[in-house]
C-alpha cells in the first residue's frame, strides 16, 4: 500500500473515531465543566507542554482555580481529569468508601509499585493490605520510636555542626542533610535497620528523584501516556532501570530483616517467634503505664516484623508484593510519610521559620520553658507542651503539603453541586490548591501559625486542612510523620538558630509527585 493512501486511511479512521468519541456521554459531561479551552485530540497539551514545573504548580493550583473555580476540567490529551480545590467538594470524594480507587492515575509506577498500599489500583488488594498493616502503625508502636527519633536528632545536630565548620559559618544547602535524617528515621524504625551508608542513601534518593520526573513527564506529554510508545523511548528505558533498582534495594531490606530474625534460630523457631511476638502479652499487659513497660511487653509488631510474618507465616504476600510495600514505605506511604515526604516537611519548616524569626523565637522560648538548660531527650509529655511548635509545623504543611495532588478514579457518576462527574473520570484533589484558596484560608500566602489555635479552628471545614489526605484512604503513617517532625525539629531548635540570606531569591515550589523546592534551600545556621 502506498504511504500516502495509508496515511489518508489512518486519518479518516482517526477522524471517525474522534467524532464518535466526542459525542459520547462521558465527553458531554466533561465539556459541561468549566476549564481552559481544549483542542481536538490534543486537549490542553499545548497549555501544559511549555510550562516548567514551577509554572505548572501555580497555573493548576492557583491561577486556574481563581479563573474557573474550585472545580474545573483539565485535559492533558484525550484523557480528561477534574481538579477540585475546595473542602466541601473534596469531601464528596474522600469520605465515600466506594471512591478509593486510584485507577490508571498511577500507571507510571506499574507494574512495579501498582500493588503497594499507596499506589494500589486494585481496591480489594488495597483493603487487604491496609487491614494487615494497620497494627504496625498503632500509637503504642509509634511511641516506642521516641528514643530513635531523639538519637537521630543528635546525629543530625552533629552533621549541622560539620556543615557550619565546612562553610565557615556561611549559608549551606540543607536539602540532602535533612533527607538523610528522614531516611535514617525510616530505616531505624519502620524498616528495623541501622543507618544506610552514604552511597546507598544517595542511590535511593537518585532513584526516587528520577521516578518523580518520569511520572510528571508522562502526565504533561500526551504521547508518553501510551505504554507501548513510552517503553520505546529513552525515558521508558530509564523508568525500567529506576524501578528495578528500587525493587532490588527493597528486597535487600526485607532479606536483611528476615536474616536478623532467623539468626540463631531454626526455621521452625523463626516462624514461632513471629507468631509469639505479637500474641505473647496482648491480653496480659492492658495496664502498661509508660513507654518503657510497653517496649518490654512487645505486644505489637512493627512494620517489617509484620510484613515478613504475613509473607513467611501466613502467606498473604508474595516476595514481589512485600518488596513493593517496602519500596513505598521508604519513599512515600500516601501524603507526608516516607523518607522524602517527611524530609521535605522538615526542609520547608526550617526554611519557613528562618524567614519568620518572630515565630522561631516563640518556639525557642517554648523550648527553654520546657527543657531549661537540661540536655535530655524529648518525651511525649514534652510534646504536649510545645504548642507553638505544632502550630508552626501545621502551618508549614498547609503552605507546603508534601503531596500536592491526590488522584481518585470514580466507579460511578457523582453529583457535586450543579455538575455531574462521569463514571471512569480521574479526579485530582488539589491539596495545594485548597490550602492556598483564599475562600478556605484567608490571606493564604502568609505564614500564620495562629490559624491552628483551637479557637481559630471553630467553624473550619474538617477537610480544609488535609496534608495527609482524609477519609478511608488517608495516610496510614500520618501519626508517625507528626511524631517524627515534632521530636526532630524540637531537638534541632534546642541547639541551633536558622536564618535566610536576605539577598537570596525566594525558594519556590515545583509541581511534582511531591512538593519539592525549585532551588537549593540554603540557610545560615548558628549554634545557640
Amino acid at each position: 500500500m502506498e504511504p500516502t493512501i495509508f496515511i489518508l486511511i489512518f486519518a479518516f479512521l482517526l477522524a471517525v473515531w474522534y467524532l464518535l468519541w466526542s459525542q459520547s456521554r462521558f465527553v458531554r459531561l466533561i465539556n459541561a465543566l468549566p476549564g481552559p479551552k481544549t483542542l481536538p485530540i490534543l486537549g490542553n497539551a499545548l497549555d501544559l507542554i511549555n510550562l516548567n514545573q514551577q509554572e505548572l504548580n501555580r497555573k493548576m493550583s492557583i491561577e486556574w482555580v481563581k479563573k474557573y473555580g474550585s472545580l474545573y476540567r483539565l485535559s492533558p490529551s484525550i484523557h480528561s481529569m477534574v481538579i477540585i480545590a475546595a473542602p466541601e467538594r473534596m469531601e464528596e470524594i474522600l469520605r465515600n468508601p466506594k471512591y478509593i480507587s486510584k485507577g490508571s492515575a498511577y500507571y507510571p509506577t506499574s507494574p512495579y509499585l501498582s500493588s503497594s498500599l499507596p499506589f494500589a489500583t486494585d481496591d480489594q488488594y488495597w483493603r487487604k493490605s491496609r487491614r494487615l498493616l494497620n497494627p504496625a502503625f498503632h500509637i503504642q508502636v509509634l511511641n516506642s520510636y521516641m528514643n530513635v527519633f531523639n538519637e537521630i536528632s543528635v546525629a543530625a545536630s552533629h552533621e549541622f555542626e560539620k556543615a557550619i565548620e565546612a562553610n565557615n559559618g556561611g549559608e549551606f544547602d540543607i536539602f540532602h542533610l535533612m533527607m538523610g535524617c528522614a531516611m535514617d528515621a525510616i530505616c531505624e524504625t519502620v524498616l528495623g535497620r541501622k543507618k544506610l551508608k552514604k552511597e546507598d542513601k544517595e542511590k535511593l534518593i537518585w532513584h526516587w528523584e528520577s521516578l518523580r520526573y518520569i511520572i510528571v513527564q508522562r502526565y504533561i506529554k500526551p504521547w508518553l501516556q501510551f505504554n507501548w510508545l513510552f517503553e520505546l523511548t529513552a525515558l521508558g528505558h530509564k523508568n525500567k532501570i529506576v524501578m528495578e533498582g528500587i525493587i532490588e534495594s527493597s528486597s535487600k531490606f526485607v532479606q536483611c530483616h528476615r536474616d536478623s530474625l532467623k539468626q540463631e534460630s531454626t526455621e521452625k523457631e523463626f516462624k514461632t517467634k513471629l507468631n509469639i511476638l505479637q500474641d505473647e502479652s496482648v491480653n496480659n499487659n492492658n495496664n502498661v503505664s509508660d513507654i518503657t513497660d510497653f517496649e518490654k511487653s512487645k505486644k505489637k509488631l512493627g512494620f517489617m516484623d509484620l510484613i515478613v510474618k504475613e509473607c513467611d507465616v501466613n502467606g498473604n504476600y508474595s516476595e514481589k508484593e512485600i518488596a513493593q510495600e517496602v519500596a513505598t514505605m521508604v519513599k512515600v506511604t500516601q501524603p507526608a510519610w516516607g523518607f522524602e515526604t517527611t524530609g521535605l516537611a522538615m526542609i520547608w519548616f526550617l526554611y519557613t521559620i528562618a524567614k519568620h524569626p518572630k515565630h522561631q523565637q516563640m518556639i525557642v522560648d517554648e523550648l527553654d520553658a520546657v527543657f531549661g538548660n537540661e540536655d535530655r531527650p524529648c518525651t511525649l509529655q514534652d510534646l504536649t507542651e510545645l504548642k507553638h511548635l505544632k502550630y508552626c509545623i501545621k502551618e508549614t504543611l498547609r503552605l507546603y503539603p508534601s503531596a500536592p495532588l491526590i488522584m481518585r478514579c470514580l466507579p460511578e457518576d457523582v453529583e457535586i453541586g450543579e455538575y455531574t462527574l462521569p463514571k471512569g473520570v480521574t479526579v485530582g484533589l488539589s491539596i495545594y490548591g485548597m490550602h492556598h484558596n483564599p475562600q478556605v484560608f484567608p490571606d493564604p500566602e502568609t505564614f500564620k501559625p495562629e490559624r491552628f489555635l483551637p479557637e481559630n479552628c471553630i467553624g473550619r471545614h474538617p477537610f480544609a486542612f488535609s496534608p495527609f489526605s482524609a477519609g478511608p484512604r488517608n495516610c496510614i503513617g500520618q501519626k508517625f510523620a507528626m511524631l517524627a517532625l515534632q521530636v526532630i525539629l524540637a531537638n534541632l531548635l534546642r541547639r541551633y538558630h536558622f536564618f535566610v540570606n536576605p539577598s537570596a531569591p525566594e525558594v519556590m515550589t515545583l509541581q511534582d509527585v511531591t512538593l519539592n523546592p525549585n532551588a537549593p534551600v540554603k540557610l545560615v545556621v548558628s549554634k545557640r
